[in-house]
C-alpha cells in the first residue's frame, strides 16, 4: 500500500493548461509547445493513465486496450519515450514539510531535497517487454497485466496496417507523414483517441493541416469539437524558476525571433518553406556594430527585383580572398517607379564600382 501511494500517477499534479488537455474529450488533440513547456509530460501521463486503466475522465477502457506510439526514429524511442514511461524521473517529488507525505515538486521547494518520481507505468503492471535493440532502449512491444498492449514504431519506416487502437500518440516531427492518416484510420473501430505532441516546426504539412482544422472548429463555435489544439508556453511552466527562464529567453533571442517564438511561445515558424534549411542567425548574421565597412577593393554585386508595389534591391560584396559573401545593404521601396529607384540607388552606390547586376527582366521590361 505504501508503494502504491508513491506511484507517479498518484503524485502527479497537472498545471492548469495541462489539466485542460487531460479533461478534453475530443477524439483528436494536438499539443504544441517549445522546450520545457510540459507537453511531453502531459501526454506521457495521458498514455500511462490510459494503459494502466487509471484515466480519471473515463476516456479509455480499463482492460484489454491497445496503445500505439510513433516516434521520429528509433533513437527518439530510446531517448524519450522509453525513459519517460518506464524509468524514474518524469518529474520530481519532495516530502511535504507539513504532512510528511511525498508530493510533486512546486515552485519555491528546495530542489536539493527532491528526488525523481517513480516510473509513470509501475513495474507491477508489466507482464512482458520485447525490444528492437534493448541496449539502446529501442522498445518494440509491452504487454501489461491488465491486458493492454503498447506498441512503439519509428516514423522512418512504413506505417503498420490492420490493427485497432484505443489511443495513438505521435511524438514530435514525423519522417513519413503517411503515419497520420493511417493512425487515424486505426482508431475508428474502437472510437479511439489521437494525440500529436510536437514542437511547432515540421518537415511536412501534416501537423500544420491538423492545426488549421482545429482553428476552423474554433471559428465554427462547435460545442463539442472533434479536434482541439493546445499550446503549452515555456513561460507557463511554474516549476521553472524566473532566473532560468530569463537565461533561456536570452539564449533563444540570440538565435532570432523565429527561434524564440517556436521554443518559448509554441508558435509555428514556417521552417519547412526555407530555401536554405541550414540557415542559422548565429552563424550567418553579423550584428550591425560588427559589420565591416566594405573597402573599395571588394567585388560588389547588386540583385534587383523590380515592381511598382515593392521595388527590392540587395547589395552584396566579396573580399579578395573569397572568404565570404557579405549582404551589407538593401533598398525596399513601396509604390516605386524607375525615377524613384534610380535616385535612391545613386545614393546607395555613389562612386562605388558594381561588378555584376542580377535583375528580373520580366518586371524590368
Amino acid at each position: 500500500l505504501a508503494g502504491r501511494r508513491l506511484e507517479a500517477l498518484r503524485l502527479y499534479r497537472a498545471m492548469p493548461h495541462q489539466e485542460e488537455f487531460h479533461k478534453c474529450m475530443a477524439s483528436e488533440r494536438i499539443v504544441l509547445g517549445g522546450n520545457r513547456g510540459g507537453k511531453s509530460l502531459a501526454v506521457a501521463v495521458e498514455a500511462a493513465r490510459a494503459a494502466t486503466g487509471q484515466d480519471p475522465y473515463g476516456k479509455y477502457p480499463e482492460k484489454d486496450g491497445n496503445l500505439a506510439i510513433v516516434g521520429r526514429n528509433w533513437p527518439h524511442i530510446g531517448l524519450v519515450i522509453y525513459p519517460i514511461l518506464f524509468k524514474a524521473g518524469a518529474f520530481r517529488i519532495v516530502k511535504d514539510e507539513e504532512t510528511g507525505e511525498w508530493r510533486s515538486i512546486r515552485k519555491g521547494d528546495d530542489k536539493s531535497k527532491s528526488k525523481p518520481a517513480p516510473p509513470l507505468i509501475p513495474p507491477r503492471f508489466i507482464k512482458d517487454m520485447s525490444w528492437v535493440l534493448k541496449s539502446a532502449g529501442y522498445l518494440n512491444k509491452v504487454t501489461l497485466t491488465n491486458g493492454w498492449t503498447i506498441w512503439c514504431f519509428s516514423s522512418e519506416g512504413e506505417p503498420p496496417q490492420g490493427y485497432q487502437a484505443d489511443m495513438i500518440w505521435l511524438d514530435e516531427d514525423l519522417n513519413n507523414e503517411r503515419f497520420v492518416g493511417e493512425s487515424q484510420a486505426r482508431l475508428a473501430d474502437r472510437k479511439g483517441r489521437f494525440i500529436w505532441s510536437a514542437m511547432p516546426h515540421s518537415k511536412n504539412d501534416a501537423l500544420l493541416g491538423l492545426c488549421e482544422r482545429a482553428d476552423k472548429e474554433v471559428e465554427k463555435g462547435k460545442e463539442k469539437p472533434d479536434i482541439v489544439k493546445f499550446t503549452f508556453r515555456f513561460l507557463d511552466n511554474q516549476f521553472i524558476d524566473d532566473e532560468e527562464k530569463r537565461k533561456n529567453i536570452e539564449r533563444w533571442s540570440a538565435l532570432g525571433q523565429d527561434e524564440l517564438r517556436m521554443r518559448a511561445e509554441g508558435e509555428f515558424t514556417m521552417e519547412s518553406t526555407l530555401m536554405y534549411p541550414t540557415f542559422n542567425p548565429s552563424v550567418h548574421i553579423l550584428p550591425k556594430e560588427k559589420l565591416p565597412k566594405v573597402p573599395h577593393n571588394w567585388t560588389r554585386y547588386v540583385a534587383i527585383d523590380p515592381g511598382h508595389a515593392v521595388m527590392a534591391t540587395l547589395f552584396a560584396a566579396v573580399p579578395p580572398d573569397n572568404s565570404m559573401l557579405l549582404f551589407y545593404d538593401e533598398l525596399y521601396i513601396r509604390n516605386c517607379n524607375a525615377a524613384i529607384w534610380g535616385g535612391e540607388f545613386v545614393k546607395k552606390v555613389g562612386d562605388q564600382h558594381v561588378y555584376g547586376v542580377i535583375m528580373d527582366m520580366h518586371g524590368g521590361l
